[in-house]
């Protein structure tokens, strides 16, 4: 059985996003008085209809959002000279798979993954716990960054696209949030 949004939600939604009637029956390719009888559930519309309708009204919020409205504004960084042991405690308690790298001024200057300490520790044995972070990044751990003015499509198509774990967003050279795919599943939930 497949739930339907209620025609109250339709139109609560349609008007979130700040689309008209008309434009909402432009964009989804049926005329403006189904969109009407639709939200006042005067009209039993097919599913393919509601469909359409729903993938507008979900393309038009994503476009509307930037992507420092999704971001998780408190970011955990490490040092470049804190010991790999620091980072893997750190990643562990807070459920972290990487944790952006900084240098004594705060600049980021790379990332540390949970796949990069795990390698090393097969490859090099529990010696690399007490090296610093720095020595065992590597150039792939690098997280994209963005502007805080960038849009959520432009994450999303690294996320998604280019295969990325996180992306970094930065304010005239400070870390300004950070997004996951987990961030950008919560968005679409609510």
């Amino acid at each position: 059985m497949i739930n339907l949004p209620r025609p109250e939600d339709l139109k609560r939604y349609r008007k979130q996003i700040g689309l008209t009637q008309q434009e909402l029956a432009e964009k989804a390719s049926v005329s403006q008085s189904l969109i009407a009888r639709i939200e006042a559930g005067t009209v039993d519309p097919r599913i393919s209809t509601v469909r359409k309708i729903l993938d507008v009204l979900k393309s038009s919020k994503q476009k509307q959002l930037k992507a420092i409205d999704v971001a998780v504004t408190k970011v955990i960084t490490i040092q470049e000279d804190d010991l790999v042991s620091e980072a893997a405690r750190l990643m562990f308690a807070k459920g972290f798979s990487q944790l952006p790298v900084c240098d004594a001024n705060g600049r980021v200057i790379g990332s540390i993954k949970e796949t990069t300490i795990t390698r090393k520790l097969i490859e090099d044995g529990t010696a690399i716990l007490a090296r610093p972070v720095s020595e065992i990044m590597v150039s792939d751990d690098a997280l994209p960054i963005l502007p805080i003015s960038a849009s959520l499509e432009s994450v999303e198509d690294l996320l998604v696209r280019h295969g990325h774990s996180a992306v970094l967003l930065m304010d005239e050279g400070e870390i300004a949030g950070i997004i996951t795919k987990a961030d950008v599943i919560r968005t679409y939930l609510r």
